[in-house]
């Protein structure tokens, strides 16, 4: 088994070995079971309790429940699928956020993660498409914003429209991402109550739909 960080507590650990050790055809005369631990690492001592009444469970404790949990996750469904999200920073939308493994270390709540984005980089929307999907945009003047559009064979009224929020490029990149141009986003509602990321190249004003909010 594998952890995502140090741990001593007999409940989760069993936790994690009775699956496997319920999987194994032990035949008979089997007295006990040694677990060895290939890797160690030193538990840094913490104060588990405080002196007062309120909010027992300090934050060591979450930390160590939610530990708990991505040990489960990725025992029972393997490293490459449990994955956790940590922000990047980045001007572009598309690469705010990275993935990695939950085995790769240590987890925590407390640490910066994809949910503080908003605070950091404004309004987002729940779901961030991987490619932004080409429209067909009704303006009212080139560079202002989309009054109908044309989206998935479907033509769709805006009735309130947020932004623009323009994003630029991002200069000190490499080469791959040389052919860029900076975008004027807006948050877009359409006559079904719909909101809709939708975004205007600057180097050839095409329009697209970055996300929506579910």
């Amino acid at each position: 088994i594998s952890l995502s960080a140090p741990a001593r507590d007999v409940k989760h650990l069993w936790s994690l070995l009775r699956p496997r050790i319920e999987r194994v055809n032990m035949g008979f005369g089997i007295e006990r079971i040694a677990m060895r631990a290939t890797r160690i690492a030193r538990l840094r001592h913490e104060q588990s309790s405080r002196w007062t009444q309120e909010d027992r469970a300090g934050r060591g404790e979450v930390d160590r429940a939610f530990g708990e949990l991505v040990d489960t996750l990725v025992n029972r469904l393997g490293p490459q699928r449990t994955l956790l999200i940590e922000s990047v920073d980045s001007h572009a939308p598309e690469r705010v956020f990275a993935l990695r493994s939950a085995a790769g270390g240590a987890t925590s709540l407390g640490s910066k993660g994809a949910a503080e984005v908003e605070g950091e980089y404004g309004d987002r929307p729940f779901v961030l498409f991987e490619r932004p999907e080409p429209v067909a945009v009704i303006a009212l003047t080139p560079d202002g914003p989309a009054l109908s559009l044309r989206w998935r064979e479907r033509e769709r009224r805006i009735v309130s429209s947020i932004g623009p929020e323009r994003i630029g490029v991002e200069w000190w990149r490499t080469r791959r991402h040389s052919a860029e141009a900076a975008r004027d986003y807006f948050k877009v509602q359409d006559e079904d109550g719909r909101w809709l990321w939708l975004f205007r190249a600057l180097d050839c004003s095409a329009w697209f739909v970055h996300g929506v909010w579910a």
